[in-house]
């Protein structure tokens, strides 16, 4: 078991963490599980005490790439037999690093979302461009997520890995 924890950009305080099972761990990918119903917790607002718990809506397994600056969540809904695929999600994110409790990123607001035929659109725009108006995300930083998330839009559409 180790925590995955969202670093505020501002304070570089815990925004949020998830407690996760280690399925694979090598210098190409780290792979967590998330299974439905974990408890984790996000910080809300600027005073870092005001906690809020929630549990995971989706089996997810998450794959992080060493040096990259997304995550690849791939999400299963259903029990048994009726299980099936849901989606996949691209977090736009800083390359993670290794703490001696898990792991520590950033999350850069914008996402994609990929569903089952390959189709995809993004999520968050909208806050992601809230975040460069209110000078939270420099020109230069926003230019490169959007770049990064470019790639990966081109990664998808060609069906090539990740």
């Amino acid at each position: 078991m180790v925590v995955l924890r969202y670093l505020r950009r501002t304070t570089g305080l815990p925004g949020a963490a998830w407690p996760l099972s280690v399925v694979e761990d090598t210098d190409e990918l780290v792979a967590l599980y998330l299974p439905k119903g974990t408890r984790f917790t996000q910080m809300r607002g600027a005073e870092p005490k005001v906690r809020v718990w929630g549990a995971w809506h989706l089996d997810t397994l998450r794959l992080m790439f060493p040096g990259r600056s997304y995550s690849v969540w791939l999400s299963w809904a259903g029990e048994g037999a009726a299980r099936s695929f849901s989606y996949y999600y691209v977090n736009m994110e800083e390359p993670f690093r290794r703490t001696p409790i898990g792991f520590d990123t950033n999350d850069h607001q914008l996402d994609i979302v990929v569903q089952p035929n390959m189709s995809w659109s993004l999520k968050d725009e909208e806050l992601f461009e809230e975040f460069v108006q209110a000078g939270h995300y420099s020109g230069d930083f926003a230019e490169h997520v959007r770049s990064e998330a470019q790639a990966v839009i081109g990664l998808v559409e060609s069906r090539a890995s990740p």
